[in-house]
């Protein structure tokens, strides 16, 4: 998580859907609360009522990546 020293990186931001004029929207909001280090938010967790999202549900959206102190930081801790 991003309290343990990971750094957010936004892969995408704009999503293809599919929906009705009225039902769009300006954003959509996705929780990031769960996502850990080297975790990915992909297309297929975002879910939103009366919209079928058209991008493929693989590619990732954003991630939490580890810092290069962080992983100084594990190295140093793996050496003792």
């Amino acid at each position: 998580m991003l309290g343990d020293g990971g750094r957010f990186v936004p892969k995408i931001k704009s999503l293809k859907v599919k929906t009705f004029p009225k039902d769009l929207k300006e954003e959509i909001e996705v929780s990031i609360r769960e996502l850990e280090i080297n975790g990915n938010i992909r297309v297929e967790d975002v879910k939103v009522e009366n919209m079928e999202v058209m991008n493929s549900p693989r590619i990732p959206i954003a991630s939490v990546v580890m810092t290069r102190q962080l992983r100084q930081e594990e190295a140093a801790g793996d050496k003792k």
